[in-house]
């Protein structure tokens, strides 16, 4: 087997490299499983196509390396589902973000497992914001924390207004935030050298069979945030399970893309919020709908004042 990665960039001159460099030195014993690498470049506005360019002419590569340019920003669904039909023909697909940093292990773990445990149609990794994570062999108690979206359970109303609001600040650690991100599980983490069925992997690092695509597509609706969590419910209804692989690590500089968290994440995070539960939650949405009107206003108005 092998695998395409695809990478969706957006202004990412500063990661980039990164992560083609902890591509580069990855410890692989069948040199075929890593295919090619491909760039999807939003438009970017800074040097993310020439870094892209430079690496596309090293002699050297241990995979091949292609970029395919958007005059626009398509944002990560549309930019993924437009870069499938790009892939070499019959490989399977591996996202990662461009503000990945794998462990060197980590692509020969999962060729591994890939191999040993055909069943496994969707896969997600354990994703730190600690870079400590990487040297490790063992998850330690002070890292458990760091984990946070790399997998969730499928949202439900109590998700909507404890975790997907304000009131998650106000009260972090309510129950429907611990069960959305399964911290009953994250305690036995250190211990586990399995793959878990969990039901969304984060986007970030998610291993797609391509024959999943056969049924399913990104939801193009989605510009950014939540398309994975959709991704991963829909998939789950034509039979795919989705699987937490916790002995492959990486470090995730989250937010790289977009540094202005208010004008663009958080007019981003408020759309998908309300396409997911619009979509999941028919009976109820309009209640949601409602609250996360009223959510958005109160974190404008609070922006305003105090900025």
């Amino acid at each position: 087997m092998s695998i395409s990665i695809i990478t969706v960039a957006y202004n990412n001159e500063e990661t980039l490299p990164f992560l083609f460099q902890s591509l580069w030195h990855q410890e692989i014993t069948d040199k075929k499983f890593l295919r090619e690498i491909l760039i999807v470049d939003n438009n970017s506005q800074d040097k993310t196509l020439s870094i892209c360019a430079k690496y596309m002419k090293q002699s050297n590569a241990p995979f091949k390396v292609r970029c395919l340019h958007n005059a626009i920003n398509l944002g990560f669904a549309r930019g993924v589902n437009k870069a499938i039909t790009k892939t070499i023909k019959s490989n399977d697909i591996l996202l990662v973000n461009p503000d990945i940093i794998l462990q060197k292990r980590a692509l020969e773990l999962l060729h591994y497992h890939l191999e040993h445990y055909p069943t496994i149609q969707i896969a997600g990794a354990l994703l730190s914001r600690k870079s400590s994570l990487l040297k490790s062999t063992h998850l330690f108690p002070d890292q458990l924390k760091e984990l946070h979206g790399t997998y969730v359970r499928k949202p439900n109303i109590g998700t909507a207004i404890f975790d997907f609001t304000n009131i998650k600040k106000i009260w972090p650690n309510n129950i429907f935030s611990r069960k959305f991100y399964y911290t009953d599980v994250l305690a036995t983490l250190p211990q586990t050298r399995h793959h878990i069925p969990v039901d969304a992997v984060s986007g970030a690092f998610m291993f797609i069979r391509k024959s999943v695509f056969d049924h399913i597509k990104f939801d193009n609706r989605f510009f950014l945030y939540l398309e994975d969590v959709d991704f991963c419910i829909r998939a789950k209804r034509y039979g795919y399970q989705t699987y937490l692989l916790p002995y492959i690590a990486g470090f995730h500089k989250a937010g790289s893309s977009s540094p202005n968290q208010y004008r663009i994440n958080y007019n981003a995070w408020c759309k998908s919020r309300d396409l997911l539960f619009k979509k999941h939650f028919k009976y109820t949405y309009i209640c949601l709908h409602i609250m996360f009107i009223l959510d958005m206003w109160l974190t404008q108005i609070k922006h305003k004042l105090f900025g």
